[in-house]
């Protein structure tokens, strides 16, 4: 366990009983998305399910199939190409 959690946790314990309360009842209100092992499909669900509950995004858009994606175009653009012009400005 990292030496972050250590620290929380003794910080915790030190609260009055009041206080690790109100602490016990705001994790349970926030209790983590993942609680056991589920797929990288259902944690993404889960994420976005959440997200549309607290009103940060409007819908859920399903992604685009490879056949959808193979058919999207690519923009053309004018000038260095974009990769060469990241790696120029990374250096």
């Amino acid at each position: 366990m990292s030496q972050n959690v250590e620290e929380v946790k003794r910080t915790i314990q030190r609260l009055p009983a009041a206080e690790q309360k109100e602490l016990l009842e705001w994790f349970e209100e926030h209790k983590p998305i993942v609680d056991e092992e589920v797929s990288e499909e259902e944690l993404e669900a889960r994420v976005l399910n959440r997200l549309l509950e607290k009103g940060l995004i409007s819908e859920i858009v399903k992604p685009m199939t490879d056949e959808e994606d193979d058919e999207f175009p690519p923009i053309e653009i004018e000038g260095e190409p974009l990769s060469k012009m990241i790696i120029r400005e990374r250096r």
